[in-house]
């Protein structure tokens, strides 16, 4: 009864797949690479590079290291980075690595954080690497944020780095606590150079936190940020504006760098398909509802690099569909002026989500990754490895 029972639960999921390939024919799977066999790491972001290929970072917990890979445009592998705790005899979830940004000599650099103390005594902080163009470490800064007068505590968090100006952008979290009970949480930005230094840091108060902060370049040289509020800041870091909305939203990552910023609400509840787009100063200029598709949503708040726009105004969402206990990686493609959204599962290999994905060089086509042999309500052995993999939306 038991085998009959796994067989039918299998076949299931593959009759959904073979399903969602047939009425939507138009999200197409154009290649598949086994970037890790046999292991199970954390990928939390996957980059495009301005000199052509792609890095991957995040944790890889069986090496109890950071972990950035290297890839080709084709996603073969080009060269592999770890890098191990400060404290080699603490086993603890960092480091990790939140976000890559391309250097303007063809390198890499990498943020994320690291505890320099112990899981009892801990000392997070940011964590930033230079890398050339082969993978090969130049330079490793912690940085820690600024300390306040009477500060007794604080939580840190690095949450995303992208290229800004000369350098890149160092986008985080800072909670804190001080010795009168007070309590007060900041946007952490950091400006870095291209070779790896630190040229300022701002703390701005934050009126929201709590989400991993998603970040996004703008025309006139600021930034965007947004985790539970949405804040405009100048090239020097300074506030421009601020904007609050209920519900958890995500920030669509544009393929016109010139557009408004717009925010997607893709969890559950009665808000869920609301887009809000703002205008320069963070004011409302259009929010409407689009229809989502049954069972799916983003993925878990700290994987944020999932929702696009593509040249057309169509929509995409790489996150996971949900449906009788399973979680499976799944797309939804708005076409533009369309009601009628296209969705398709990929339950192959039962990873619960794509981690994240980014554009490649060719319009349309997007590049994921995904972790496989995730728990699952079936008495099967699955195997532990990460994929990328590329669709083509048009």
């Amino acid at each position: 009864m038991k085998k009959r029972h796994l067989l039918a639960g299998v076949f299931a999921l593959f009759a959904l797949s073979a399903w969602s390939a047939d009425q939507f024919g138009k999200i197409r799977e154009v290649r598949d690479v086994v970037l890790e066999q046999d292991s199970y790491p954390e990928p939390h972001v996957i980059e495009h590079m301005a000199g052509g290929g792609f890095v991957v970072a995040g944790r890889f917990e069986a090496e109890n290291s950071a972990w950035a890979t290297g890839l080709d445009e084709s996603g073969a592998v080009r060269w592999r980075y770890l890098m191990a705790p400060p404290n080699q005899n603490v086993k603890q979830i960092y480091p990790y690595f939140t976000g890559v940004a391309a250097s303007q000599d063809g390198g890499v650099l990498l943020c994320g954080m690291a505890n320099l103390g112990t899981i009892e005594k801990p000392d997070v902080n940011a964590l930033l690497v230079k890398l050339d163009s082969e993978g090969k470490l130049l330079k490793q800064l912690y940085i820690r944020p600024p300390q306040l007068e009477y500060e007794y505590g604080r939580t840190v968090y690095l949450d995303r780095c992208v290229p800004w100006g000369n350098g890149a952008a160092l986008i985080g979290r800072l909670s804190r606590t001080d010795f009168r009970g007070g309590k007060s949480v900041s946007h952490w930005i950091i400006s870095a150079s291209s070779d790896g230094g630190v040229l300022w840091q701002k703390l701005i108060p934050s009126m929201g936190g709590g989400d991993a902060a998603q970040v996004r370049p703008m025309p006139d040289g600021g930034l965007f940020i947004f985790d539970t509020e949405a804040i405009r800041v100048d090239a020097k870091g300074d506030l421009q504006a601020r904007f609050r909305t209920a519900g958890r939203l995500r920030l669509i990552e544009p393929a016109d760098v010139q557009s408004d910023p717009q925010l997607l609400d893709c969890y559950g509840g009665d808000s869920r398909g609301r887009l809000i787009r703002l205008t320069a100063d963070l004011h409302i200029a259009e929010q409407r509802t689009i229809v989502f598709p049954d069972g799916y949503v983003c993925g878990p708040p700290q994987y944020v690099k999932q929702t696009y726009s593509l040249a057309d105004g169509s929509l995409v969402l790489f996150g996971y569909h949900y449906k009788k206990g399973v979680r499976m990686p799944g797309i939804v493609k708005w076409p533009s002026r369309q009601l009628v959204p296209q969705a398709s599962t990929y339950p192959v290999g039962n990873a619960p989500w794509f981690n994240a994905a980014a554009p490649t060089n060719k319009p349309g086509v997007y590049v994921t990754v995904r972790v496989t042999g995730a728990a699952m309500p079936l008495p099967v052995k699955l195997e532990h490895s990460a994929h990328v993999t590329f669709f083509d939306m048009n």
